[in-house]
């Protein structure tokens, strides 16, 4: 047998004892979903995906909402039928064939006001809903500032609104991320689980990016993200800052998940989103493929990766956990860093993996050998990624043999090693 389909084949067959336990529906988890109505934003996203996923495979959910906007010319209606026949959801189908009946769009966007749901789909949601997961967010570490106050900030305070405004909310989960208070303060030392520092208030960012044009922030990030890598972790302390204050009243909870892989397990080995590919994700499979020579990286560093599938279990959990200790008086906005910790592994055994098993496990496509180099010198990582990628692209450009598309592919995979040269080269 093919090493990959018995590997798959493994932790396919592992997962029997906990399908057979599910089957009986039971489990406190179980009870608290049953016939509970959801709404969900990002559920057209690589988590949310595998949380909607899991919810109906496992659940008796009365009714799942999806805020969708319209894309490329698809309505709402046709991007959430494109989603229900993706193969993720083939596990359910098994199990629940009419589950897609249970699911509806609701038009908006999370840029917008009100999240931009029209006002009879609000009164809809506020009389209907449960649990709200609000998931949604711009991931990309280049965004600009007023693009990631309106998103990932403004989008945030808008859910609240609404979870404020649910008659019947048992709970209210914010997906954050693990890097929110991972600043040049803290190499070498380890983020608690609580609530850090904000570096503006939120009402203030939002104000400055419902006034300033996006020239004038740019010229004022500099100042403003100073200590955070990046603008998305930055929009994530202040949207943190924004449920412990804003949802103080409510019953919420924070998810903080490290760098999310492709699934462990559940509901199929190593899935992965194609939405993901050009993120951490894609430096793996640029590895596996080959593509991938040189990596930026401090050997000794940990690097913080956990499966999508424990993410998204931590995150069922997390709503269940925080409406029970809701009941008993609890009013503290608990969270939750979905890591791994207590199985850590360091980016010089991640390398030896690759190399030791790169015969075993190698791609009939991968196009060169499976050796990555780690380097921590810039100017050294430079230097090799053009021998290593861009001359070889070029001159396979110029030769007519491959399209374009490598040195598209090569340039975002430089562009995503850049990007996360603070965690791999940092101990946080």
């Amino acid at each position: 047998m093919d090493p990959i389909v018995a590997l798959e084949q493994n932790a396919i067959d592992r997962q029997k004892p906990m399908i057979d336990s599910l089957a009986h529906g039971d489990s406190d988890v179980q009870a608290f979903y049953r016939q509970k109505t959801i709404f969900v934003t990002g559920g057209t996203g690589f988590l949310g995906k595998l949380l909607i996923e899991k919810l109906f495979r496992t659940c008796d959910l009365k009714r799942v909402y999806l805020l969708i906007r319209s894309k490329m010319n698809c309505s709402p209606v046709e991007r959430l039928s494109d989603i229900t026949n993706d193969s993720i959801f083939d596990s359910v189908r098994r199990v629940n064939p009419s589950f897609a009946n249970n699911i509806t769009a609701i038009e908006g966007d999370v840029c917008e006001l009100n999240l931009g749901i029209s006002d009879a789909n609000w009164h809809r949601l506020a009389e209907e809903v449960d649990i709200l997961f609000h998931i949604a967010a711009n991931v990309r570490f280049d965004t600009s500032l007023k693009d990631v106050a309106l998103s990932n900030v403004r989008g945030t305070r808008e859910a609240l609104t609404l979870g404020k405004a649910c008659r019947n909310l048992k709970s209210f989960v914010f997906l954050s991320t693990a890097f929110s208070q991972a600043t040049c303060d803290v190499i070498g030392k380890t983020v608690s689980e609580e609530f850090g520092s904000c570096p503006i208030t939120p009402d203030a960012f939002i104000h400055i990016a419902e006034t300033y044009n996006t020239e004038q922030l740019n010229n004022i990030a500099p100042t403003l993200v100073k200590g955070w890598p990046n603008t998305y972790t930055f929009s994530k302390a202040i949207s943190e800052e924004l449920v412990r204050t804003m949802g103080a009243d409510l019953p919420a909870c924070v998810v903080r998940p490290a760098i999310v892989t492709p699934t462990y397990t559940e509901p199929v080995p190593g899935w992965l989103d194609k939405s993901t590919i050009y993120g951490s994700n894609g430096v793996a499979l640029g590895i596996l493929m080959g593509v991938l020579q040189v990596i930026q990286c401090d050997i000794k560093c940990r690097i913080e990766l956990v499966p999508a599938d424990m993410t998204t279990n931590a995150t069922i959990v997390a709503a269940s956990t925080t409406a029970a200790k809701r009941t008993t008086g609890y009013l503290q906005t608990d969270i939750y860093t979905v890591t791994s910790t207590r199985n850590p592994i360091k980016w010089r055994q991640a390398i030896s993996i690759f190399a030791e098993q790169r015969f075993k496990f190698a791609s009939p496509k991968t196009t060169w050998f499976i050796n990555p180099i780690p380097i921590k010198n810039s100017v050294m990582f430079t230097l090799l990624f053009w021998l290593f990628h861009y001359i070889p692209g070029y001159i396979f450009d110029g030769l007519n043999i491959i399209t374009d598309s490598l040195n598209c592919t090569l340039k975002r995979i430089n562009f995503c090693l850049c990007c996360n040269i603070f965690v791999s080269t940092n101990g946080i």
